[in-house]
């Protein structure tokens, strides 16, 4: 028993031993829409969203198309590519979500989501994650996330930096690597609005990729 015992072990420390970055975000700044098909086509773990109520083609028709920034008193093209991890063995959680945004066709943002239903697997992922984050990257600052309505704490992370401080004209560049507790719901029929109470429903990571050095826009609006 010792010995099947130990095997099981092993073969899980050696299978998260060959995880990397890849394993949970596999794009980068400046991919095309072409890039992203060919990723989805050769990379196992990465498909489509599921579309269980038929409305992934209205997403998409609403996600994706010219959208004018004031700002930049000019349109860009935007195209919001929603996936998903499939038979991941680095992933440990119970679900997740992809979300990919391309400016005239070049990737300058990425949000990943993963879900967990108890603290100390979604903690432990996340200890593992942050020492996965690329070598360029090597400038730390944290940051809190707190609910907008109460303004209370709900979670914590890391924003992760190619430089210490910006240099005047730099565009946005970084990785943030959080988690939060997913605090239940509940309708309140006389308010007619949902309210958070606290019980814990649920954790999530979420892995924040912002590089706009390909992209007209800018900290202004992305």
């Amino acid at each position: 028993m010792k010995k099947i015992l130990l095997l099981i072990i092993f073969i899980s420390s050696n299978t998260y031993s060959q995880c990397d970055w890849n394993s949970f975000f596999p794009f980068q700044a400046g991919n095309s829409k072409f890039d992203i098909a060919r990723i989805k086509s050769t990379n196992p773990t990465v498909t489509d969203t599921e579309d269980n109520y038929g409305m992934r083609d209205a997403i998409d028709k609403i996600n994706n198309g010219k959208k004018k920034y004031e700002y930049l008193k000019d349109s860009v093209y935007i195209n919001v590519i929603n996936l998903r991890f499939i038979k991941n063995d680095c992933f440990r959680g119970t679900d997740n979500s992809i979300q990919i945004t391309l400016s005239d066709d070049k990737l300058h943002k990425g949000t990943v989501e993963l879900h967990y239903d108890d603290y100390y697997t979604m903690k432990k992922q996340y200890d593992e994650i942050l020492e996965l984050v690329p070598q360029e990257y090597s400038y730390t600052k944290p940051f809190e996330i707190t609910n907008r309505k109460t303004k209370e704490k709900i979670g914590e992370g890391i924003w992760y930096l190619t430089k210490a401080l910006p240099d005047e004209g730099d565009k946005i560049n970084r990785i943030g690597i959080s988690y939060s507790f997913d605090f239940k719901m509940v309708w309140d029929k006389e308010k007619r609005e949902y309210y958070r109470t606290n019980e814990i429903e649920a954790y999530t990571i979420e892995i924040d990729f912002a590089d706009l050095r390909q992209s007209k826009l800018t900290g202004q609006g992305y």
